[in-house]
């Protein structure tokens, strides 16, 4: 099969798959395009692993520090019902499933950037292998659209990191560096940047890769399996969110109640779970906004000749309601003494 979107090719017995290749964006994103081409790439290997035509699976980027900063927020942004976020999850759950499920060794070879859905990737296969590039950082900033992962990431980071961490990166959206994924079992290896392709075949398939657990770190997850333990956890990370949000921002508390309905359930289970919390969020005003903000945030940073921009040395507001004393009260801690205006003595 001939693809567009991903460069796949066999070489010393492992399938090597690309993203990124023909993409003039500078960050590699998965969208319904290069998810089609995956889920036909993901059939293919596994016809390969039958014939045993390869040994193993590896997915890398052709942008340097970038391997995939998630989902195209686009494709997010377009989603105009609950039913339509489960359509679209359910095909990502089924191709992530079917690399999860492939027999050979699989491993995301990744360098710079992973975030959401790359990170969601990463984790569906069996290993997970970084650079040493200070740029090299995972996570999943889905809280931060007021969403949750959508693509398997409340099940399978507590299933690799244990629970604890797993909340704490899907609550905060914090990114994990280099060296401290691997010392928090994120990842398997890390590996010299430039020879990191070089160096697969051998750390895939030969070498025991993964920090080893100390006695430890084996008591504590035995103890996150305690039906006791985990609703102290629960508690406790609930009130953390309610202390910050006031209840106020809906997605953190989804996120919780999500985990904690999908512990010990088969797959299938948590990942309907998943993709309905997923969906409900999608769909709320507080996602809606703060996908709005995105936009524009990203719409200034492309503003040209910024350093020709007119300096702003003070402003008006018309308007002294809630919005109006925020925007003034802005101007005042940027020492811009504001003007106000308003059809009230009361509201100035």
């Amino acid at each position: 099969m001939n693809y567009k979107h991903l460069s796949v090719e066999v070489k010393n017995d492992i399938l090597w798959v690309g993203f990124g290749l023909h993409e003039k964006k500078s960050m590699t994103t998965l969208n319904v395009d290069n998810l089609a081409e995956l889920k036909a790439v993901v059939e293919e290997a596994s016809e390969m692993e039958k014939k045993q035509n390869i040994k193993g699976l590896a997915f890398f980027s052709h942008k340097p520090g970038v391997f995939l900063a998630g989902m195209d927020i686009n494709v997010i942004s377009t989603l105009t019902s609950e039913a339509e976020a489960l359509r679209g999850l359910d095909e990502g759950h089924k191709i992530f499933n079917a690399i999860e499920d492939l027999k050979i060794q699989t491993v995301a070879l990744v360098d710079g950037i992973c975030l959401g859905g790359g990170l969601e990737l990463s984790l569906a296969c069996k290993k997970i292998f970084i650079s040493d590039s200070s740029k090299t950082a995972l996570g999943l900033p889905e809280v931060m659209l007021g969403v949750l992962p959508g693509f398997g990431g409340t099940y399978r980071l507590p299933r690799r990191v244990g629970l604890p961490a797993a909340l704490d990166m899907i609550l905060t959206g914090k990114q994990i560096k280099g060296r401290n994924a691997y010392k928090m079992g994120l990842v398997d290896a890390v590996l010299p940047t430039e020879r990191m392709k070089e160096l697969t075949p051998l750390y895939l398939l030969n070498r025991r890769t993964g920090k080893k657990k100390n006695m430890k770190e084996e008591i504590q997850a035995a103890a996150m399996d305690n039906f006791l333990t985990r609703k102290i956890i629960f508690q406790k990370a609930r009130e953390k969110v309610l202390e910050m949000s006031k209840g106020f921002y809906p997605a953190p508390l989804k996120i919780l109640e999500v985990l904690e309905s999908a512990a010990g359930k088969n797959r299938l289970d948590a990942l309907a779970l998943e993709a309905q919390g997923f969906a409900e969020l999608s769909q709320s005003s507080q996602s809606k906004n703060l996908q709005h903000i995105y936009f524009m945030t990203e719409a200034c940073k492309k503003v040209e000749n910024k350093d020709k921009l007119p300096t702003v040395k003070r402003g008006a507001v018309l308007g002294a309601g809630v919005m109006g004393g925020g925007i003034a009260w802005l101007f005042a801690q940027n020492n811009q003494a504001p003007l106000m205006k308003d059809i009230t003595p009361v509201a100035l």
